[in-house]
């Protein structure tokens, strides 16, 4: 498995990240250099992505498939995305102050000392719903790692869609977390718009590889050449809409040559 072995404080002053955000209490006294130089719009969406990723451990690929996930979804996708990032169970053991780190909040999990509803669940990245029972199993409560934990995060502030009990290591999710109860400086929107510049850079891509195809220069794909020209023109939204026109031509065509 990837792990992200770049030293905390580094990351964190590169992205111009508080530690505080990571459960965290240290401070880099160092500088960032080229404070002058004003970034481009490219540099900043992607320095929002990567300041997500670090904030809750997660890798490029599954960002990528909680970002697709949040796009199929109802709602603004931004907000889909971060609700979904805020719902994962190592992030919520860490909200329920049952860990001093994400970190450390997935290692706890990966040890199987977590019951979800009763039941043991040993993948960070389970995504919780609401009325969802969360605690430590009962065997692990007595374990001096707790006691220090609590220790370290009685003074934390629990966030209002949990309902937790601190001294019983155990709680139960209210609801699910909307974007103005999650306190993490991340812009969704710059995030959206970089994937959906992706989006667009390869269905140009696609777009591309069938205007140089020899077999679509016949006459009777016209309509399928234009539709095409079509996409390479218009908006994400209005690619949908044109990419079915595209479908449907190919379709006829291949009935027509079929017979």
């Amino acid at each position: 498995m990837a792990v992200n072995r770049i030293p905390v404080l580094k990351r964190c002053r590169a992205l111009g990240l508080e530690p505080m955000y990571l459960g965290i209490n240290k401070k880099s006294r160092r500088t960032k250099l080229h404070m002058g130089k004003k970034p481009s719009e490219y540099a900043l969406q992607l320095r929002e992505k990567q300041k997500a990723k670090f904030i809750y451990g997660v890798l490029e690929k599954p960002f990528r498939n909680y970002y697709n996930k949040a796009d199929r979804m109802k709602g603004m996708t931004g907000e889909n995305l971060m609700t979904m990032l805020e719902s994962r169970l190592d992030n919520v053991i860490f909200r329920m102050t049952f860990a001093r780190t994400r970190k450390e909040a997935r290692q706890i999990v990966g040890h199987k000392h977590v019951l979800v509803n009763g039941k043991v669940v040993n993948i960070p990245s389970y995504l919780v719903k609401a009325g969802d029972v969360i605690e430590i199993k009962e065997k692990c409560k007595g374990m001096q790692r707790y006691k220090d934990i609590q220790e370290v995060t009685k003074a934390r502030l629990i966030p209002d869609w949990l309902d937790v009990d601190q001294d019983a290591l155990k709680g139960t999710i209210k609801e699910l977390p909307t974007r103005t109860q999650i306190d993490v400086p991340v812009d969704e929107m710059l995030i959206v718009a970089l994937y959906s510049k992706e989006f667009i850079n390869d269905w140009r891509y696609f777009a591309c590889l069938i205007l140089k195809s020899q077999i679509l220069r016949s006459l009777r794909f016209q309509m399928i050449r234009s539709t095409v020209n079509l996409l390479l023109s218009h908006s994400r939204e209005d690619m949908v809409s044109h990419l079915v026109i595209l479908l449907e031509e190919l379709c006829f065509h291949h009935f027509r040559v079929q017979q």
